[in-house]
Protein backbone atom coordinates (compact mmCIF):
# COMPACT_ATOMS: atom_id res chain seq x y z
CA UNK A 1 0.00 0.00 0.00
CA UNK A 2 2.63 2.22 0.97
CA UNK A 3 4.48 1.93 -1.91
CA UNK A 4 1.39 2.20 -3.87
CA UNK A 5 0.70 5.75 -2.59
CA UNK A 6 4.66 6.50 -3.64
CA UNK A 7 4.23 5.55 -7.20
CA UNK A 8 0.76 8.00 -7.42
CA UNK A 9 2.42 10.78 -5.46
CA UNK A 10 5.70 10.54 -8.37
CA UNK A 11 2.64 10.15 -10.77
CA UNK A 12 0.98 13.40 -9.71
CA UNK A 13 4.10 15.41 -8.75
CA UNK A 14 5.41 14.30 -12.50
CA UNK A 15 2.21 15.64 -13.70
CA UNK A 16 2.09 18.86 -12.10
CA UNK A 17 5.65 19.87 -13.21
CA UNK A 18 4.76 18.75 -16.46
CA UNK A 19 2.44 22.05 -16.87
CA UNK A 20 5.68 24.01 -16.89
CA UNK A 21 8.03 24.47 -20.09
CA UNK A 22 10.43 27.21 -20.70
CA UNK A 23 8.70 30.01 -22.80
CA UNK A 24 11.72 32.32 -23.82
CA UNK A 25 15.88 33.22 -23.06
CA UNK A 26 17.20 36.02 -23.40
CA UNK A 27 20.30 37.28 -25.31
CA UNK A 28 22.96 37.58 -22.31
CA UNK A 29 23.20 40.09 -20.06
CA UNK A 30 26.68 40.05 -18.51
CA UNK A 31 27.30 39.55 -15.15
CA UNK A 32 25.54 42.29 -13.04
CA UNK A 33 26.65 42.68 -9.87
CA UNK A 34 22.67 43.69 -9.10
CA UNK A 35 19.28 43.95 -10.61
CA UNK A 36 16.74 45.80 -9.45
CA UNK A 37 13.30 45.38 -11.15
CA UNK A 38 10.80 47.75 -11.86
CA UNK A 39 8.10 45.85 -13.73
CA UNK A 40 6.58 44.36 -16.69
CA UNK A 41 5.31 46.46 -18.91
CA UNK A 42 4.90 47.24 -22.87
CA UNK A 43 7.51 50.14 -23.10
CA UNK A 44 7.66 50.79 -27.16
CA UNK A 45 6.09 50.89 -30.22
CA UNK A 46 5.01 47.22 -30.22
CA UNK A 47 2.46 45.33 -28.35
CA UNK A 48 4.81 42.97 -26.51
CA UNK A 49 5.81 43.23 -22.73
CA UNK A 50 9.49 44.36 -21.84
CA UNK A 51 11.12 43.58 -18.64
CA UNK A 52 12.47 46.65 -16.95
CA UNK A 53 15.35 46.77 -15.07
CA UNK A 54 18.38 48.54 -13.41
CA UNK A 55 21.25 46.88 -13.73
CA UNK A 56 25.28 47.55 -14.53
CA UNK A 57 26.68 46.79 -17.74
CA UNK A 58 29.89 44.52 -17.67
CA UNK A 59 33.12 46.18 -17.98
CA UNK A 60 31.82 49.87 -17.43
CA UNK A 61 33.16 50.35 -13.87
CA UNK A 62 30.03 50.08 -11.80
CA UNK A 63 28.00 52.39 -14.15
CA UNK A 64 23.69 51.47 -14.41
CA UNK A 65 21.39 52.04 -16.79
CA UNK A 66 17.72 51.32 -17.10
CA UNK A 67 17.71 48.02 -19.77
CA UNK A 68 14.28 46.86 -21.66
CA UNK A 69 14.56 42.95 -22.04
CA UNK A 70 11.66 42.15 -24.78
CA UNK A 71 9.92 39.54 -23.67
CA UNK A 72 9.26 37.96 -27.25
CA UNK A 73 12.27 38.03 -28.68
CA UNK A 74 15.12 38.26 -25.70
CA UNK A 75 16.73 41.27 -26.59
CA UNK A 76 17.88 43.48 -24.47
CA UNK A 77 17.76 47.66 -24.84
CA UNK A 78 19.23 50.53 -23.15
CA UNK A 79 16.92 52.88 -22.25
CA UNK A 80 18.80 55.90 -20.91
CA UNK A 81 22.77 56.67 -21.04
CA UNK A 82 25.30 55.86 -18.46
CA UNK A 83 24.32 56.99 -14.61
CA UNK A 84 26.92 56.77 -11.71
CA UNK A 85 23.83 56.17 -9.31
CA UNK A 86 20.27 55.22 -9.73
CA UNK A 87 18.39 55.36 -6.33
CA UNK A 88 16.34 52.19 -5.32
CA UNK A 89 15.71 52.77 -2.07
CA UNK A 90 12.29 52.50 -0.14
CA UNK A 91 11.27 55.89 0.12
CA UNK A 92 12.71 56.88 -3.39
CA UNK A 93 11.98 53.78 -5.83
CA UNK A 94 12.05 54.14 -9.38
CA UNK A 95 8.75 53.44 -11.26
CA UNK A 96 6.89 52.63 -14.32
CA UNK A 97 4.50 55.64 -15.24
CA UNK A 98 2.09 55.59 -18.71
CA UNK A 99 2.37 59.78 -18.25
CA UNK A 100 0.01 60.37 -21.25
CA UNK A 101 -2.08 57.74 -20.75
CA UNK A 102 -1.15 55.90 -24.24
CA UNK A 103 -0.54 52.10 -22.70
CA UNK A 104 3.02 52.60 -23.17
CA UNK A 105 5.21 52.81 -19.97
CA UNK A 106 7.48 55.35 -19.26
CA UNK A 107 10.39 54.91 -16.53
CA UNK A 108 10.90 57.27 -13.87
CA UNK A 109 13.70 57.44 -10.96
CA UNK A 110 16.34 59.33 -9.50
CA UNK A 111 19.30 59.62 -10.48
CA UNK A 112 22.84 61.08 -10.38
CA UNK A 113 24.54 61.62 -14.04
CA UNK A 114 28.08 61.89 -12.37
CA UNK A 115 29.72 61.93 -9.18
CA UNK A 116 29.00 64.75 -7.03
CA UNK A 117 25.93 65.65 -9.23
CA UNK A 118 22.91 66.70 -6.82
CA UNK A 119 20.37 63.87 -7.75
CA UNK A 120 17.23 64.71 -10.03
CA UNK A 121 14.64 62.89 -11.45
CA UNK A 122 14.61 61.57 -14.80
CA UNK A 123 11.86 60.69 -17.16
CA UNK A 124 12.53 58.27 -20.09
CA UNK A 125 10.20 56.86 -22.72
CA UNK A 126 10.36 55.79 -26.28
CA UNK A 127 10.40 58.21 -29.20
CA UNK A 128 8.94 56.44 -32.72
CA UNK A 129 6.12 55.25 -33.76
CA UNK A 130 4.99 51.62 -34.89
CA UNK A 131 5.77 52.30 -38.70
CA UNK A 132 9.09 54.28 -37.37
CA UNK A 133 11.83 52.62 -35.95
CA UNK A 134 12.69 54.82 -32.25
CA UNK A 135 14.54 54.70 -29.39
CA UNK A 136 14.05 55.12 -25.75
CA UNK A 137 14.91 58.70 -24.52
CA UNK A 138 14.76 61.80 -21.69
CA UNK A 139 11.15 63.14 -22.24
CA UNK A 140 10.75 66.55 -21.20
CA UNK A 141 7.55 67.20 -19.34
CA UNK A 142 5.16 70.45 -19.39
CA UNK A 143 7.18 73.60 -18.80
CA UNK A 144 5.01 77.25 -17.88
CA UNK A 145 7.50 80.44 -18.08
CA UNK A 146 7.35 83.15 -16.15
CA UNK A 147 4.76 85.95 -17.89
CA UNK A 148 6.19 89.20 -19.80
CA UNK A 149 5.83 91.66 -19.39
CA UNK A 150 5.93 91.35 -15.90
CA UNK A 151 4.93 93.95 -13.66
CA UNK A 152 2.23 94.38 -15.91
CA UNK A 153 -0.13 97.42 -16.81
CA UNK A 154 -2.64 96.37 -19.44
CA UNK A 155 -1.19 92.96 -20.77
CA UNK A 156 1.04 90.21 -20.39
CA UNK A 157 1.55 86.86 -22.29
CA UNK A 158 2.32 83.70 -20.99
CA UNK A 159 4.34 81.41 -22.62
CA UNK A 160 4.17 77.05 -22.18
CA UNK A 161 5.69 73.83 -23.65
CA UNK A 162 3.88 70.73 -23.45
CA UNK A 163 6.47 67.60 -24.66
CA UNK A 164 3.09 65.74 -26.14
CA UNK A 165 -0.37 66.83 -27.46
CA UNK A 166 -2.27 67.43 -24.42
CA UNK A 167 -5.58 68.35 -23.00
CA UNK A 168 -4.25 72.15 -21.35
CA UNK A 169 -6.07 75.09 -19.07
CA UNK A 170 -4.65 78.35 -18.11
CA UNK A 171 -6.05 79.99 -15.15
CA UNK A 172 -5.33 83.47 -13.15
CA UNK A 173 -5.99 83.41 -9.43
CA UNK A 174 -6.01 86.32 -7.15
CA UNK A 175 -4.18 86.10 -4.21
CA UNK A 176 -7.05 84.75 -1.93
CA UNK A 177 -7.12 82.03 -3.96
CA UNK A 178 -10.07 83.27 -6.03
CA UNK A 179 -10.45 82.22 -9.82
CA UNK A 180 -10.52 85.55 -11.76
CA UNK A 181 -9.82 84.63 -15.39
CA UNK A 182 -9.74 81.27 -17.00
CA UNK A 183 -8.16 80.94 -20.59
CA UNK A 184 -9.46 77.73 -21.50
CA UNK A 185 -7.37 76.29 -24.32
CA UNK A 186 -8.52 72.47 -24.58
CA UNK A 187 -6.44 70.33 -26.87
CA UNK A 188 -3.34 71.33 -28.07
CA UNK A 189 -0.22 69.59 -30.08
CA UNK A 190 3.25 69.35 -28.95
CA UNK A 191 5.42 72.43 -28.64
CA UNK A 192 5.71 75.71 -27.39
CA UNK A 193 2.30 78.17 -27.39
CA UNK A 194 1.52 81.20 -25.24
CA UNK A 195 -1.65 83.00 -24.09
CA UNK A 196 -2.68 86.45 -23.73
CA UNK A 197 -4.13 87.99 -20.36
CA UNK A 198 -5.77 91.10 -20.81
CA UNK A 199 -5.78 92.11 -16.96
CA UNK A 200 -9.70 91.45 -17.17
CA UNK A 201 -11.80 88.95 -14.95
CA UNK A 202 -14.61 86.73 -16.37
CA UNK A 203 -17.02 89.24 -15.90
CA UNK A 204 -14.92 91.96 -18.72
CA UNK A 205 -13.44 94.23 -15.87
CA UNK A 206 -9.91 94.82 -15.27
CA UNK A 207 -8.56 93.64 -11.77
CA UNK A 208 -7.26 95.86 -9.58
CA UNK A 209 -3.18 95.93 -8.49
CA UNK A 210 -1.77 93.46 -6.41
CA UNK A 211 -0.42 89.70 -6.61
CA UNK A 212 -1.76 86.99 -9.37
CA UNK A 213 -0.98 83.30 -9.70
CA UNK A 214 -1.43 81.90 -12.98
CA UNK A 215 -2.43 78.03 -13.00
CA UNK A 216 -0.96 75.83 -15.91
CA UNK A 217 -2.95 72.61 -15.73
CA UNK A 218 -2.12 69.82 -18.45
CA UNK A 219 -3.36 66.11 -18.36
CA UNK A 220 -4.12 66.63 -14.63
CA UNK A 221 -0.54 67.99 -13.70
CA UNK A 222 -0.41 72.06 -12.54
CA UNK A 223 2.45 74.57 -12.52
CA UNK A 224 2.66 77.70 -10.82
CA UNK A 225 4.26 81.08 -11.24
CA UNK A 226 2.81 84.51 -9.92
CA UNK A 227 2.50 87.82 -11.96
CA UNK A 228 2.56 91.31 -10.48
CA UNK A 229 -0.31 93.70 -11.52
CA UNK A 230 0.46 97.55 -11.67
CA UNK A 231 -1.58 99.53 -9.51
Amino acid sequence: MKRLLSVLCLVLCAAAFAQYDELWMSDEVGLPQSIHILGVQNTDADPQLELVYIGEEPYRDGLVWVWALDLLTGEVDPVTDEFYLIYTDADKEPRLVDVDGDDRYEMLFLGQRDAGDYAAWYLYGFAGTASKEGKYTRLRGPRLGQNHPNPLNQRTTIEYEVPSASQVKVSIYDASGRVVKELNQGLVPAGRHSVTWRRDANDGRAVPGGSYFYVLEVNGSTQVRKALVSE
